[in-house]
């Protein structure tokens, strides 16, 4: 997506001239520097947060493997003798 953006001209020149001297474009330094700084946003909304709640719905994409773990744990746990456990 193409955006306008008014960026001061001192930062500007710093700009190009970094991207130069490293070796890279402005567009991809304008880019790293956008992902590092909404990185550094999400990051800091997540700290007051427990890791728990930070992570939660970090596995859904594997819902179908972990119902298949609980359906063996379920399973081996019916096999349990209770007086075993007495």
């Amino acid at each position: 997506m193409k955006t306008t953006v008014d960026i001061p001209d001192s930062l500007l020149q710093r700009a190009k001239v970094t991207a130069a001297q490293v070796g890279t474009t402005m567009r991809s330094l304008l880019i790293r520097g956008l992902e590092q700084a909404v990185d550094e946003i999400d990051t800091r909304k997540d700290a007051g947060k427990p890791a728990w709640m930070a992570a939660f719905g970090g596995m859904r994409p594997y819902r179908e493997e972990s119902d298949q773990i609980r359906s063996a744990i379920e399973d081996e746990f019916e096999r349990i003798d209770d007086e075993a456990w007495q």
